[in-house]
Parts: structure tokens; C-alpha cells; sequence
């Protein structure tokens, strides 16, 4: 009969928390989770691993923050402006400064590892594959780097600032230069395996599928800017398509056949993927300088230049809704467990809930403070989830049904025949909510 009665009490609770959660998300999409002030602007874009929170700002600290909490795991004086935004590996965070040196600090603490100096100061934001760091500088060059030692792998030179940040795929590192041109590098040796000239300085840094590549540029006069889709076998051109605005420093990104962008017109616009046809553009209040688009469920996530940071429906570029800040939004966000995070030249970086912000603490007095403990990705899932449970811990149907039961610590599951819906994670006094999907 006591385990009947507590069998009910759990289903009753997990039923009351989904509905509170429903109502919490309906009510509070773009509301602070946190924000936390630094001492200048904020240019650099976040990178998110293990819920902890990597940016830089202007006032020349990398900063580490708790993604949950906002507290301070550490930060780092590199002493000039940090515009790059940092790559994290396993055990160490790269970024580029000011003052023209490349840093790597362990993740761990945040001390220095080793730093590169290169010819001039520094833009560009890093990417890593097998061992090597990548990275341009307003030298002209784009640099390999040996992740562990810091030593020089190669360096290609350019006739022009990178600026561009540099994207791998397949063994081949692409990248933009202010010569107008778009490379594509072996990146073990620097190989040229083809590069295309465009017709204007390249800021932006290009978004690559399975078989395209999509980059934009600018001309001196701000009139117009275009966007290239090019064939990432051999560089050649498949469409075009030209703007009323420049593309300075907004990056495409690429979702349900369609490329998003944003322009100095003040546009974020929508582009059929294989065809390069307008789909829709939405106007925001000034220009899109630097804050590139992050597609997440559906909706797109981008900052402008009139303080403003907008979430669009990609389906047909209507408003979902917007957050202002006291600044130009020139970094661009990332989604991390339901949360959207950014910076702003208002001297704040923020955490702002999306629809799927599902992090609660399940008290007696509150449902929609943080969750500390239970780590689940992804969210939604569909053929295999992660979890990371603090203490023993249980999977149960939104009904109370016991679907599985963990000890302590991080375990990989294949849920490839489980019902799409709703389950409830379990772990000592703390509740999480996921979905399974397809």
C-alpha cells in the first residue's frame, strides 16, 4: 500500500512539473536567466563545453563563467582588446588578441600555456582538428598551429587582413582574406587546392554543407554586399545573390534548405539554399555588422546594431520575439541547454531563455530557478542521449513509470526504441525534463 500511495505521489509530481514547466516557457521566452558585467565591450562570441561559458571581452580578460549561475570559474589578462572568439578542446581554450599574439590557456584554471606572436593584431576566430589550431591575422596570414607546443605547423600567406575565421572540413581549411579571395588549403601541408576571387574584401566566414560552401563580402561604398554559394569540390560559382547592403562581418548559417545572413541594410534575410531566391527578410532597427545567426528549433537567433537581439521564426521570418540591451549586439550567440548567450557592447554578456528552456530547481517555493546538477544532451533527443547524474538517479515516463535506473556519473544511452514524448530525469531531490523526438 506505501509504495502504491508513493508510486501516485511521483506521477502526480511529474505531471504538476511538465505543466509548470509548460507555463513557465509560454510566459518567459527572452527573459534573463543572468547577465554579468565585464569592464568594456563585448565583440567576442561565446563557446560553451561542460556548462561553463568562454568569451572575451575589450577590457582585455577571457572570461570563464558557470553557464548556469554566472559565477566565475577564472579569467585571464591578456592586456588589449579580445575581439576573437574562443575554440575549447578537451583541455584547452585558443584565442587571438590585440596585441598580435595567439593565446592557449588551460582550461582547467585558466593559465597560460604558451602564446604565438604573429605579424599583427589579431581578429580572426580559431578552429582546431587533429592536433592543429588555425587561425588568421591582419598579417596577411592564416597560421597552422601545434596545439600542444605552440609551435608553427605552417603559415599561408595572403595579400590581404584575415579576418575571416577559418572552417575545416574533410582535411581542407577554408577561409576568407581581404584580397577578395576565398581559399581552401590542404590543412596538413597549406596545399592551394583552389581559391575564388570575388569581387570585394571578405569579413565573413564561411558556412559549409555536405556539398557547398556560402560566403559573404562587401564593397568600400556600403551599397551592396553578396552572397556566393559556391561548389566545395572545386570552388566553382553555383548562384549569387546581391543585397542592398553589405555583409561586413555576419556569417551565413544554414538550416531546412535555407541560408541566413544579416546585412548592413538592416535585414536578416532568408535564401533558398539551391536556388538562391529570396525567401523572406526581416528588418530589424539599424545594421547587422558583426552578429552572425544561430538556428535552434526552428527560430533564429542573431544580435543588430540598434541594441536589439531578435528571435525570428525561420519558417516565415515573423518576429517571435526581441530583447534590448544598451549597446550594439555585435557578438553572436550560441544555444547551450534551452539558453541563448551573447554579449553586447553595453559592457554585459547576458543568458536569455528560449522555448525550450528547461533548467528548474524543483522547490518548495520556487520552479524556475537553475538547475546545478543533472547534465543531459542533447535535448530534445532521438536515438541516443547523455546524462551525468551527481547521485543515483532514475528515467520515468511523464505517467511515473520507472523506465531506468543509473548509479552516480556519466552514462551513454541508446534510445533508438523508445517512444517519442516526454521523460522525467531523476537524481536525488533534483528533476530535469527531456523529449524524445523522431
Amino acid at each position: 500500500m506505501r509504495e502504491r500511495i508513493q508510486g501516485s505521489i511521483l506521477r502526480i509530481t511529474l505531471i504538476l512539473l511538465f505543466i509548470s514547466i509548460i507555463d513557465t516557457l509560454s510566459a518567459s521566452q527572452g527573459e534573463i536567466i543572468w547577465k554579468y558585467k565585464t569592464g568594456s565591450q563585448i565583440w567576442s562570441s561565446p563557446c560553451i563545453a561542460d556548462d561553463v561559458v568562454y568569451f572575451g571581452s575589450n577590457d582585455g580578460y577571457l572570461y570563464a563563467l558557470n553557464a548556469i549561475d554566472a559565477s566565475l570559474e577564472w579569467k585571464y589578462y591578456a592586456g588589449n582588446l579580445i575581439y576573437s572568439s574562443p575554440c575549447v578542446t578537451d583541455s584547452s581554450v585558443f584565442f587571438g588578441c590585440w596585441d598580435c599574439f595567439f593565446y592557449c590557456l588551460s582550461r582547467e584554471d585558466g593559465s597560460i600555456k604558451w602564446k604565438l606572436l604573429t605579424g599583427n593584431t589579431i581578429f580572426s576566430s580559431p578552429s582546431e582538428a587533429d592536433g592543429i589550431v588555425y587561425t588568421g591575422s591582419n598579417d596577411s596570414y592564416l597560421y597552422a598551429i601545434d596545439c600542444s607546443s605552440g609551435g608553427m605547423v605552417w603559415k599561408y600567406k595572403t595579400e590581404g587582413e584575415v579576418q575571416s575565421s577559418p572552417r575545416l572540413k574533410d582535411g581542407i581549411v577554408y577561409f576568407g582574406s581581404w584580397d577578395t579571395n576565398l581559399y581552401a588549403l590542404g590543412a596538413i601541408d597549406a596545399s592551394l587546392k583552389w581559391q575564388y576571387k570575388t569581387n570585394a574584401p571578405i569579413l565573413s566566414s564561411p558556412c559549409i554543407t555536405d556539398s557547398l560552401i556560402y560566403i559573404g563580402n562587401f564593397n568600400g561604398s556600403y551599397t551592396d554586399g553578396y552572397l556566393y554559394a559556391l561548389r566545395i569540390a572545386d570552388g566553382s560559382l553555383k548562384w549569387t545573390y546581391i543585397m542592398d547592403g553589405i555583409i561586413y562581418c555576419s556569417s551565413p548559417s544554414v538550416s531546412d534548405s535555407l541560408v541566413f545572413v544579416g546585412s548592413y541594410d538592416s535585414f536578416i534575410y532568408a535564401i533558398n539554399a539551391a536556388d538562391g531566391n529570396l525567401v523572406w527578410k526581416y528588418p530589424t532597427g539599424s545594421s547587422i555588422s558583426y552578429s552572425s545567426p544561430c538556428i535552434y528549433n526552428g527560430i533564429l537567433y542573431t544580435g543588430s546594431d540598434d541594441y536589439y537581439f531578435y528571435a525570428v521564426n525561420i519558417n516565415d521570418g515573423t518576429l517571435r520575439w526581441n530583447f534590448q540591451t544598451a549597446g550594439w549586439v555585435f557578438s553572436s550567440p550560441c544555444i547551450y541547454n534551452g539558453a541563448v548567450y551573447f554579449g553586447s557592447c553595453d559592457f554585459n554578456f547576458y543568458a536569455l531563455q528560449t522555448d525550450d528552456y528547461t533548467n528548474f530547481r524543483i522547490s518548495k517555493t520556487s520552479t524556475k530557478q537553475p538547475l546545478y546538477y543533472i547534465s543531459i544532451s542533447p535535448n530534445p533527443f532521438s536515438s541516443r542521449l547523455s546524462i551525468s547524474l551527481p547521485s543515483s538517479g532514475a528515467i520515468y515516463s511523464l505517467t511515473g513509470q520507472l523506465i531506468m535506473k543509473f548509479p552516480k556519473g556519466k552514462h551513454s544511452l541508446d534510445t533508438s526504441k523508445w517512444k517519442q514524448g516526454v521523460y522525467i530525469v531523476k537524481s536525488g531531490k533534483e528533476m530535469k525534463r527531456v523529449v524524445k523526438v523522431r
